[in-house]
C-alpha cells in the first residue's frame, strides 16, 4: 500500500500536505439547471500547494472545498481541484505555477452528470501578489482579499462562470482533521469519471487517511446553510 506508507512516514497527505483550512460561502450565479448542481451555501475549504515546495519555486497549488449537505439526509459533496495546464488538453494536466493568481485549478478528470461528461475549473478572482506561498496566502484569505471562480464546461465546451467561492474565515479545526475524499462524498447524481480509474481514486484516499494518525478531532458540524 504505497499511499498509506508513505502517509504513515510523513504523518501528514502524501501529496498537497500543506495547507490553509477556511470557511466559505459559495454563490451560485448560473441559472438553475443549468450544468452541475453545485448550490449557494456554506462551505469547509484547504488551499494547498502540491508538494510543498520551498518559497519561490513554482508547485502545482490545491484547492479543496465541502459543500455541506443542507439537510441531515443530504450528502455532502467534496470538490478536488488541482494546478492545471490550460485548454482541452492542458485541463486533464497537473501544472506548476508561480503565483495563486496565475494558476488554474481543475478536477483533472471529468464529472458524470446528467448523461454527460462535465468539468469544473476555479481561477482566483482576488489574490496575493508575489510567489505562492501560504502565508500570503493566509493572510489575503482572511482579509477578504481572495476569492475564486468556480466555472463549469460540458464536455470540451469552453468554460463558463458557475460560481463564487468566498471566504469568510478561518476554520477553527485542526488541517489533519478533515479527509476531502471526492468518492466517497459526492453529489448523489454525480459520479466522478471515468469508472476504472474511480476505483483506484478510491483505494488511494483511503490508504492515505488510514496511514495518517487516527487522533483527530470530531468532525464538526456543518455550518447553516443559506
Amino acid at each position: 500500500m504505497p499511499f498509506r506508507a508513505a502517509s504513515a512516514l510523513r504523518q501528514a497527505r502524501v501529496f498537497h500536505p500543506d495547507g490553509v483550512m477556511f470557511r466559505g460561502e459559495v454563490r451560485r450565479v448560473a441559472p438553475d439547471g443549468h450544468g452541475l448542481p453545485l448550490q449557494s451555501g456554506d462551505v469547509l475549504a484547504r488551499l494547498s500547494k502540491g508538494i510543498g515546495l520551498p518559497f519561490g519555486i513554482p508547485d502545482i497549488g490545491g484547492l479543496a472545498f465541502r459543500r455541506f449537505g443542507r439537510s441531515p439526509d443530504e450528502q455532502d459533496w467534496d470538490v478536488l481541484l488541482a494546478g492545471s495546464g490550460k485548454g482541452i488538453v492542458g485541463r486533464m494536466i497537473p501544472w506548476p505555477a508561480r503565483s495563486w493568481g496565475t494558476a488554474e485549478f481543475s478536477t483533472l478528470m471529468p464529472l458524470q452528470y446528467d448523461g454527460r461528461s462535465w468539468w469544473l475549473r476555479a481561477v482566483a478572482t482576488e489574490s496575493p501578489t508575489g510567489a505562492m506561498n501560504l502565508e500570503n496566502a493566509r493572510d489575503a484569505l482572511f482579509s477578504n482579499r481572495m476569492e475564486f471562480r468556480i466555472d463549469q464546461a460540458c464536455g470540451a465546451d469552453d468554460f463558463v462562470p458557475l460560481a463564487y467561492l468566498r471566504p469568510t474565515g478561518p476554520s477553527g479545526i485542526s488541517d489533519a482533521q478533515v479527509g476531502f475524499d471526492p468518492v466517497r462524498n459526492s453529489h448523489p447524481q454525480v459520479r466522478p469519471a471515468p469508472e476504472w480509474l474511480r476505483a483506484v481514486r478510491q483505494s488511494a484516499y483511503r490508504n492515505s487517511r488510514e496511514g495518517r494518525p487516527t487522533d483527530a478531532l470530531p468532525r464538526p458540524a456543518p455550518p447553516r446553510p443559506f
